[in-house]
C-alpha cells in the first residue's frame, strides 16, 4: 500500500465526516477505506479516529497526523508539478488556420512560452490542411469534420459559421429562403485553401442538410 495513499485516506475520512463519504470521494468501497485506515493506525501504533455508530472524530494523534499529512501531500503534488514543468524542453511545431490562429491560438502560445522557458514554438498559420508527417508538425488545430486518420484527435471547442451577403447582392439575386435555393442562381466566394466543391452543412431546421457549391471566385 502506498504510504501517501494512507494519508490521503485519513484526510478524506476526516474531511468527509464518514467512511462512506471518503469512499465516494476516492471512488473506492467502504471496506477498502476501512482496511487502509486500520493499516495506518497499526503502522503508527495509536488510534487516529474514534468511531461510533453515528459519527466519527479524530483523536489528538489523528488531528496532528492530519495536519502533517496535508503538508506532505501538498509538498508531493508541488514537487511532481515542478518536475513535470522542468521536463518540458525542445521545439514544438503547431499549425492552425490563419485568422483563427492569430485570434485564438497565438495568445495561448504566448502564455505557454511564458510558463516554459525551455520550449520553442513554431506556429505555422495556413488555411490548407498541412500534412503533419511531411511538414514535421506536432499539433494541428482543425475546424470542421476530420477525415479518417490514425492520428489522435480531441475536440477542444466549437465555432459557428454564418452565411452573409451584401444588400446589393441580395437586391440583384434575391434572398435565399432555404439551403436548396443556393444552388439556383447564387454565387459564392471561397478561400482557395478549401477543397472544391465546397460543402456547407446546415443546423437548425435544416440540420443535416448538405449543399455542395462550385465557386466562381477563389481568393488566396
Amino acid at each position: 500500500m502506498d504510504r501517501l495513499d494512507e494519508l490521503a485516506v485519513l484526510l478524506a475520512v476526516l474531511e468527509g465526516g464518514s467512511l462512506a463519504a471518503a469512499a465516494r470521494r476516492l471512488r473506492r468501497s467502504p471496506p477498502a477505506i476501512t482496511r487502509t485506515l486500520a493499516q495506518l493506525e497499526e503502522r503508527v501504533g495509536v488510534r487516529l479516529i474514534e468511531r461510533t455508530t453515528r459519527a466519527l472524530s479524530a483523536t489528538v494523534a489523528g488531528r496532528r497526523l492530519a495536519e502533517q499529512a496535508r503538508a506532505v501531500l501538498a509538498g508531493y503534488a508541488d514537487a511532481v508539478q515542478h518536475a513535470s514543468e522542468a521536463s518540458l524542453r525542445g521545439r514544438l511545431r503547431v499549425t492552425a488556420p490563419v485568422v483563427f490562429g492569430r485570434l485564438h491560438v497565438l495568445p495561448v502560445v504566448g502564455a505557454f512560452l511564458d510558463a516554459h522557458a525551455d520550449v520553442q514554438v513554431d506556429l505555422v498559420l495556413a488555411d490548407r490542411n498541412l500534412d503533419l508527417v511531411d511538414e514535421g508538425l506536432d499539433v494541428a488545430l482543425r475546424i470542421g469534420r476530420l477525415a479518417d486518420s490514425s492520428l489522435v484527435a480531441r475536440r477542444v471547442g466549437e465555432v459557428r459559421r454564418v452565411l452573409v451577403a451584401s444588400p446589393a447582392y441580395l437586391a440583384a439575386h434575391g434572398t435565399p429562403a432555404a439551403p436548396g435555393d443556393l444552388l439556383a442562381g447564387h454565387e459564392a466566394i471561397f478561400s482557395s485553401g478549401r477543397p472544391v466543391p465546397v460543402e456547407w452543412r446546415f443546423a437548425g431546421p435544416e440540420r443535416g442538410r448538405v449543399v455542395r457549391l462550385q465557386p466562381r471566385l477563389l481568393v488566396n
